[in-house]
């Protein structure tokens, strides 16, 4: 009896020794409740027979707590505690394990689509990459037109927004609208915002503002074009292109034309866009860049081989108060070839005799000769002098009037210094106030004069009133 109280001591003491060394080999865990059927089969282990010396040396050779590795150990510390039940059926071991997984660390994101169905206006604002435009006074858009009646045109400008054609835009355009029809598009101008809400349009400024921008386009190409000859002036033919009035100026036009514009009124003239001013509605044209293309190609040639005193012949293109506008004609080589250049003729060098109005010597179209007095190279222009061909009446005027010389004029001006007298053609002689004597005198009056002085390089004469009355002398 006592060998068995010692054999159930010793086998205490192993069950004891074993349970301490599971302990100690078992890592610290968070506590995992278990189901009932695992609970049962612990009490049932309890329950079995204190093991021998042979199964306590089985025991420590094999633990029944099965080693936990490290990275087990990383999962589960890093898992909450999570409370997992299995259910394990009869055939089932009891070691069997439940598998549970991780949450995954990304925060879950709501879908920003919606179900399918139509947008709405909230949903449109929403969106941040969607931005509602909505036009301006004085924008120009392109619009689809609504509807169409015998007063008024609808137009979709976009964002949600209609705008409306009316009263005088209406009339203004009725050409360009009677071609119009529902669904189009068209350029409209936004004229104004109306206090209800409506938005007023124009069509015939944004389809000029558009026509512009399409003109200047073109005289940057150097396009050739077609206007309407409408009128004639001054100055040269005014005329129309695409609704848009321009002008061409007379110095404009060649040598074919030149002198008969009025027999152009009415029909479409080949032209070159000289100038475009949008802001000023200016537009300038020139006739003669097409009609003598050929010869002011070789205007740079043309001004390489004139020279100063050169006599040229050239046709009347302009005549201006302050001078004429000529087409010189300059020769090139010798196959006869001839290049045209603009040269002017101040009204200083029309003639000796001084002119008022030059349309009374000449006209437009009429051939005359000059001399070259200077070459513009940077502008490509001439200027020249009429009266260089003439003879100088100041060659021989002292030969022919020596001073004391008695002449009869005409007043030609009258200032507060003095009288000026013509004495011969394209020589005036001053009367200084100081020897007037109380005269009075008339511009267009004929006066006797006497001749003071003359001098010939400043091309002044000097004047005083000859004496009416014979002196009454005694002896």
């Amino acid at each position: 009896m006592a060998v068995t109280k010692s054999n159930k001591t010793n086998s205490s003491t192993a069950v004891d020794e074993t349970a301490q060394e599971q302990i100690a080999q078992e890592p610290t865990t968070k506590k995992v409740k278990t189901s009932a059927t695992e609970a049962k089969s612990a009490n049932a282990a309890k329950s079995k027979p204190a093991p021998t010396a042979k199964s306590k040396a089985k025991a420590k050779a094999e633990p029944k707590t099965k080693p936990v590795k490290a990275e087990e150990v990383e999962t589960k510390e890093k898992q909450p505690e999570v409370e997992v039940k299995t259910e394990v059926k009869a055939e089932e071991k009891p070691e069997a394990k439940a598998e549970v997984k991780p949450e995954s660390s990304e925060p879950k994101t709501k879908s920003s689509k919606k179900s399918a169905g139509p947008i709405t206006m909230a949903d449109l604002l929403a969106d941040s990459s969607y931005e509602l435009k909505i036009p301006q006074t004085g924008d120009i858009v392109v619009g689809t037109v609504v509807s169409i009646n015998k007063k008024m045109v609808v137009v979709d400008v976009g964002g949600k927004t209609e705008g409306l054609v009316v009263d005088r835009e209406f009339q203004m355009a009725e050409d360009f609208i009677a071609e119009l029809k529902a669904g189009d598009k068209v350029d409209v101008y936004v004229l104004e915002q109306g206090s209800g809400g409506q938005m007023f349009l124009s069509l015939k400024k944004a389809a000029m503002d558009k026509k512009w921008d399409e003109i200047i386009a073109q005289q940057e190409n150097d396009e050739v074009i077609s206007v309407k000859a409408i009128d004639t002036n001054r100055g040269g033919m005014v005329v129309v292109y695409e609704g848009i009035r321009g002008f061409i100026p007379t110095s404009q036009f060649g040598r074919e034309v030149s002198g008969k514009l009025d027999s152009l009124k009415g029909k479409d003239i080949k032209a070159k866009i000289l100038e475009v001013d949008k802001e000023k509605n200016r537009l300038i044209f020139s006739e003669r860049l097409v009609s003598e293309a050929d010869e002011l190609a070789n205007a740079d040639a043309a001004l390489s081989s004139v020279k100063e005193g050169t006599v040229v012949e050239g046709i009347i293109t302009g005549i201006k108060p302050f001078g004429i506008f000529v087409a010189a004609e300059v020769p090139l080589g010798e196959e006869g070839e001839i290049g045209v250049i603009e040269g002017l003729v101040h009204i200083s060098e029309v003639s000796w005799d001084k002119i008022d109005d030059l349309t009374t010597l000449y006209r437009k179209g009429q051939r005359i000769q000059a001399q070259i007095l200077a070459v513009n190279e940077e502008h490509g222009k001439l200027t020249l002098s009429v009266k260089k061909l003439q003879d100088d009446p100041w060659d021989d005027f002292a030969e022919k009037y020596p001073e004391g010389t008695t002449l009869t004029g005409k007043v030609s001006k009258v200032v507060p210094f003095g009288v000026f007298v013509a004495v011969a053609p394209g020589i005036e002689g001053l009367i200084h106030e100081s020897k007037l004597g109380g005269i009075p005198y008339v511009q267009g009056d004929e006066a006797s004069v006497v001749i003071d002085s003359i001098d010939t390089e400043q091309r002044r004469v000097r004047l005083s009133p000859a004496a009416t009355d014979v002196p009454v002398t005694y002896k």
